[in-house]
């Protein structure tokens, strides 16, 4: 979905600077003509359509940004919550619970780097 969004603002942004090239490169002629105004909105169109296709790219990648951290937050507070009430409970010691909780942490740092580093095998 970004991909495709993205495919479509570069393409505006590329007919956009294929208009200010064609301008430029003959710039007497649309002086002589009085197509200054003509080309700068010829231009600004293009220009509206690449922003418009950036804004819904930008809406998109927050509202998944979004999505990830509130069930990553709600995960944490979940097992903050559970290791509580295990506490509370004698089931476990508070110490025990915060090991758990950063051993979690460690242990998925750890994966990251190990799978970054054999990418290119």
């Amino acid at each position: 979905m970004l991909t495709g969004m993205t495919g479509k603002e570069l393409d505006s942004y590329a007919r956009a600077a294929a208009v200010a090239e064609e301008v430029i490169s003959s710039v007497r002629t649309v002086v002589a003509f009085g197509g200054e105004k003509k080309e700068v909105e010829r231009y600004t169109s293009h220009l509206t359509e690449a922003k418009r296709f950036g804004i819904r790219k930008s809406r998109a990648s927050g509202l998944g940004l979004g999505c990830v951290y509130v069930t990553m937050f709600s995960a944490y507070g979940l097992a903050f919550w559970f290791g509580a009430k295990m506490v509370a409970d004698g089931d476990m010691t508070a110490g025990g619970m915060i090991t758990v909780k950063y051993s979690d942490g460690v242990t998925h740092r750890h994966c990251r780097h190990v799978s970054r580093s054999h990418k290119g095998q």
